[in-house]
């Protein structure tokens, strides 16, 4: 990686060797946008849950059109978002700090986040 306040104007040399060859990897979509939209279409064809709109849950079970799935996909770990008590107080902490900071959390978190 190039020291801050060098001089030059290699791009491998911004970027890390570590990364350079991600960087190659993908660089071919990323030049050719068109053509990742395009496989994007193509998957949505072929993939029967690419990017669908789930239209109700039920607990863990989620309805897509008329079809009712088990959801063994969520990315709330701890399952805290179906718990009656920790619901029950969320429109006093949204009132107070919002649905998020405002600032990323490099500058800072909120207290809550130290409570909770």
């Amino acid at each position: 990686m190039v020291p801050v306040g060098a001089v030059g104007s290699s791009a491998s040399a911004v970027v890390p060797a570590s990364r350079r060859s991600l960087t190659t990897a993908f660089g071919h979509v990323l030049a050719q946008p068109a053509g990742a939209l395009a496989e994007m279409h193509r998957l949505r064809g072929h993939v029967p849950f690419w990017d669908v709109v789930v239209d109700q849950t039920d607990g863990r079970r989620i309805r897509v059109g008329d079809q009712w799935l088990i959801d063994f996909a969520s990315c709330n770990y701890l399952g805290f978002d179906l718990e009656p008590e920790i619901s029950a107080v969320v429109p006093e902490y949204i009132a107070q700090w919002g649905t998020h900071p405002s600032w990323c959390r490099l500058v800072g978190n909120p207290r809550l986040f130290a409570e909770i």
